[in-house]
């Protein structure tokens, strides 16, 4: 048993939720904190995590509260002072409605009246009370640097000469591919181009590959996990389009004493353990701050964000291309998204997705997404107390 400043049986539960969840956590600089009453509150942990220090904060269990800019987005505390250590979001300064935002969260009616702001930036004071950029979007700007996907997008007034006729070019080779519209107008985040080309790419596929991709669609079926050689196939076709240097990074380079790529190791980890299973997976090489420090980055950054984006675009052309095969409708084809949802939720099922978007442990997710009665009761059975109070809280939700 730890002493806690404010201690309760809630903080202690969670508490060694943390401890028993995540190996070698008690040198987690987050469970340093909670023992001295501090809450730590970014983006880049599990959001139960989030939710239940901001809980723990708002109950005053917590006397301090350390975050990033994530504490202005929806969530509200009942702090009365609050202290402004940077004018920075990043690596950038901060705009005037965000410094506002930020300065606004200081005695909020769900405790106080009034609060105090402490600014130890004058950046921050100068940026607040300065009138402001006014708001502007590319697709209202002439002079704007645009991408394919912006053009598309933005009136013709507001197009150079030169984007016109980029524009007119894909045009054309949306007509010569025969692809429909209302197909290249699905998944928006890849550029019709870039789509009419990964449909060249499957198109190129060998009879070979094409029976790997749905091996690997049978198999996540069966064993929800990945096949390494379909997940391989897909990188080959999506890889040309990616832009983010990690991501490439990651698909062409294998791990040391390995032969797979980097990519599919993760993904394969992932999606047999979750978050956690990843963490272990850093943990070989890094303690655990940088364990969990490079989970988060993967996990939030990289895979629901980057991975998610190529590989729906993929699954769009995917499933239309094998409907021309076939000689059926795409909806009767049979793609990867599936894997997509369990990617972006962690999730299979309705219930796990609702559960997941609430915020709790992966022991409940994982409850809601077995199909089996006797194997969501020995998971049930296995919840620490932390994991059978949240399961209670949102299965008022779900039921």
């Amino acid at each position: 048993m730890v002493s806690f400043y404010g201690s309760s049986i809630d903080f202690q539960n969670f508490y060694d939720h943390l401890c028993s969840v995540y190996s070698r956590s008690r040198d987690w600089v987050l469970v340093h904190a909670l023992q001295k009453g501090v809450g730590i509150h970014h983006g880049l942990v599990p959001k139960y995590i989030q939710k239940e220090i901001i809980r723990l904060f708002n109950e005053g269990y917590l006397k301090v509260l350390l975050s990033t800019t994530t504490i202005t987005e929806g969530v509200n505390t009942n702090a009365k002072n609050i202290l402004i250590l940077s004018h920075k979001k990043g690596d950038k300064d901060l705009k005037t409605f965000d410094a506002l935002n930020i300065a606004g969260r200081a005695g909020r009616f769900l405790k106080h009246y009034s609060g105090n702001v402490i600014s130890l930036d004058s950046g921050f004071t100068k940026i607040k009370d300065g009138d402001g950029e006014p708001i502007k979007h590319k697709n209202y700007d002439e002079n704007s640097t645009k991408a394919e996907i912006d053009l598309f997008h933005t009136d013709k007034q507001y197009l150079k000469p030169e984007d016109i006729q980029r524009k007119q070019t894909i045009e054309s080779l949306q007509e010569q591919s025969e692809i429909p519209s209302e197909i290249l107008d699905q998944y928006k985040v890849i550029s019709k181009k870039e789509k009419i080309e990964m449909f060249g790419n499957i198109s190129n596929c060998t009879v070979a590959e094409l029976q790997e991709i749905d091996n690997m669609i049978n198999y996540y079926a069966r064993s929800k996990n990945i096949t390494y050689k379909g997940v391989e196939v897909i990188i080959r076709i999506v890889l040309p389009y990616v832009k983010n240097k990690k991501l490439i990074w990651m698909m062409t380079n294998c791990p040391k004493n390995g032969n797979d790529l980097i990519l599919t190791v993760l993904l394969y980890s992932y999606l047999r353990n979750g978050f956690k299973g990843m963490v272990e997976y850093y943990s070989r090489d890094n303690d655990i701050n940088k364990a969990i420090s490079d989970t988060a980055d993967f996990v939030y950054n990289t895979l629901k964000y980057q991975v998610v984006k190529y590989f729906g675009a993929f699954n769009l052309m995917y499933k239309y291309y094998m409907s021309k095969q076939r000689a059926c409708s795409i909806d009767d084809v049979t793609g990867i998204e599936s894997i997509l949802l369990k990617l972006e939720y962690n999730a299979n099922t309705e219930k796990a997705r609702i559960a997941s978007d609430y915020g709790v442990p992966q022991k409940v997710i994982d409850y809601y997404d077995s199909s089996q009665e006797e194997e969501s009761q020995r998971i049930k059975n296995s919840f620490d107390q932390y994991e059978l109070t949240s399961f209670e809280k949102v299965d008022l939700i779900i039921r």
